[in-house]
């Protein structure tokens, strides 16, 4: 065996060293039951009534509904501009990405205007 010449090594001591005994668990111990937990009933929500829009169901008007349209649209299209005005300023381009975001921004308020109009028109039927 290798022994540090600097070391303090005490002679006494055993060179092996014994594991302690560990103390012996009871056969068999007894767990508390978990409380019983009741489970909630779940309900689907029910389903719209075919021909009925969203503005029907929350008693809004017609005019109103499509009022939105346009205020629609102007936002949709401004915020998508100027995030990719922002990016432009970020990365050092000349309206690239705002034109790029002004297209998204009409897409989506494309997207937004039919999807007001067929729940508008769903109401005619």
């Amino acid at each position: 065996m290798w022994r540090n010449r600097g070391s303090r090594i005490d002679n006494n001591q055993p060179e092996h060293h014994e594991q302690p005994e560990i103390p012996k668990l009871p056969e068999k111990m007894k767990i508390p039951e978990p409380p019983a937990i009741e489970t909630p009933v779940l309900e689907r929500p029910q389903k719209k009534k075919r021909g009925s829009s969203r503005f029907a169901e929350a008693g809004g008007n017609k005019a109103i509904a499509a009022s939105t349209v346009g205020l629609t649209m102007a936002l949709t299209i401004g915020i998508f501009w100027w995030i990719g005005s922002l990016i432009d300023r970020k990365l050092g381009f000349t309206n690239l990405y705002s034109m790029i975001g002004a297209i998204g921004g009409a897409i989506g308020g494309f997207y937004q205007m039919i999807r007001i109009l067929i729940d508008i028109s769903k109401d005619d039927k």
